[in-house]
């Protein structure tokens, strides 16, 4: 909701309006209501594309054992805000019905994350230069000017301490981040009416390796008898490291 003044003087012809005192003058007032910015509701199939990323990880981002994060694996996230209705029940906004416009506040958005207790916060990862982080209650801070953007995202990049659990598909781990989101005024305040709170999902799910070998038919790799097409035949093998044995074998002809 925001305030506007209309100023209005009356001069006589030919008068400076720039110097001379006006006939008579109004100051009028009306206000503008427009949608605040926030997350559209709870983890569900309606937002599984928005506030909720999902990401298969291997053994490059798990520890020895696979049943944790590693320290050195990066998570690319993002933030979410939506501009639309307020919607009470859940702190968040309801979704515009399509083709009934959004009524969009241009005002800057203040995104405010929480991270969760097994993350590492690094600003020298990539987009994490724009963020501000409180070692005190764990939360990165961003004012982001969204144009004429109905929905911002703002992307942040997490490590991890080492005991952040993870799963083996197909299950999911589920981690969550609150977000909170307040339009702020021209001034650099917060306008704390606008103030919507929300959270961020992250799924992560731990996939065996594959491992590919392609071998030349034959003992100790030597060529077996050509067809009569003169092509060579091939073996190759596709299995996955660490479980049961689904190891695929086919031959392939090659020129």
């Amino acid at each position: 909701m925001r305030l506007f003044h209309i100023p209005v003087k009356l001069f006589e012809a030919g008068k400076n309006p720039a110097t001379d005192a006006p006939l008579a003058s109004s100051n009028d007032q009306f206000v503008a209501k427009a949608y605040p910015v926030g997350i559209m509701s709870a983890d569900t199939s309606t937002v599984a594309n928005n506030n909720r990323k999902s990401e298969y990880i291997s053994d490059d981002a798990t520890n020895a054992t696979n049943d944790r994060l590693s320290t050195d694996f990066v998570s690319s996230l993002f933030g979410y805000g939506y501009s639309g209705p307020a919607n009470t029940a859940n702190g968040g906004v309801s979704q515009v019905p399509s083709g009934t416009g959004a009524g969009m506040d241009k005002r800057k958005v203040q995104f405010k994350i929480t991270l969760p207790a097994t993350a590492v916060w690094d600003p020298s990862l990539p987009n994490n230069s724009n963020w501000t982080y409180n070692s005190t209650d764990r939360t990165i801070t961003q004012i982001v000017d969204r144009g004429l953007s109905t929905v911002v995202q703002p992307p942040f990049s997490l490590k991890w301490d080492g005991n952040q659990p993870v799963t083996l598909a197909p299950t999911w781990t589920k981690i969550i981040m609150q977000q909170v989101t307040t339009l702020v005024n021209d001034d650099g305040t917060l306008d704390n009416s606008t103030r919507r709170s929300g959270e961020l999902y992250y799924h992560v799910s731990y996939v065996r390796r594959i491992r590919i070998r392609k071998s030349l038919l034959g003992d100790k790799g030597n060529l077996v008898p050509r067809d009569a097409d003169y092509k060579y035949n091939y073996l190759v093998s596709v299995d996955q490291f660490g479980g049961t044995d689904r190891r695929l074998q086919a031959v392939l002809h090659s020129e």
